[in-house]
């Protein structure tokens, strides 16, 4: 049962999480660096087995901006403690 569980939980499924994040401006270049280390902060904080699934880019949309987050589902606990330690 436990193997069954540990299949269907990999990789059925991809959670996103968008942050606007106004304060980061226009500046296509400092949004690609926050992206950058963004993802490597939460990466860090995944187990490793995951850490490629995890994806941060930045977007420009409307007049917003922000760093758009994709993952596994399966580690969304691990994502959002990290984003919540970058931020909070």
């Amino acid at each position: 049962m436990n193997s069954i569980l540990a299949i269907s939980g990999f990789g059925d499924f991809v959670g996103r999480i968008d942050l606007p994040m106004p304060e980061l401006g226009r500046g296509t270049q400092f949004l690609e660096a926050s992206a950058d280390e963004l993802q490597a902060k939460i990466r860090s904080k995944v187990p490793k087995q995951y850490r490629s699934s995890v994806v941060v880019r930045p977007f420009k949309r409307r007049g917003s901006t922000g760093l758009s987050v994709e993952y596994e589902d399966i580690i969304e606990a691990e994502v959002m403690a990290a984003i919540e330690s970058r931020f909070g």
